[in-house]
């Protein structure tokens, strides 16, 4: 008789909370966009983009 352990390891994806941007915001004025992840498998990693580029917190966009 054979035997052969496994590891299983079962990954959730991350579940994202509903946002949005606001309709209108003036030139060089400011907003806030917040991003909740309710659940999910650690780790988990986030990350903002504009255009295809990455964005770093508290940055001006443009």
């Amino acid at each position: 008789m054979a035997k052969k352990a496994l590891y299983v390891e079962i990954i959730r994806p991350p579940v994202i909370e509903p946002f949005g941007f606001p309709i209108q915001v003036q030139d060089s004025g400011r907003t806030q966009v917040t991003c909740s992840i309710s659940s999910g498998d650690l780790p988990i990693k986030v990350s903002w983009t504009k255009d295809g580029r990455s964005i770093a917190n508290n940055l001006n966009v443009g």
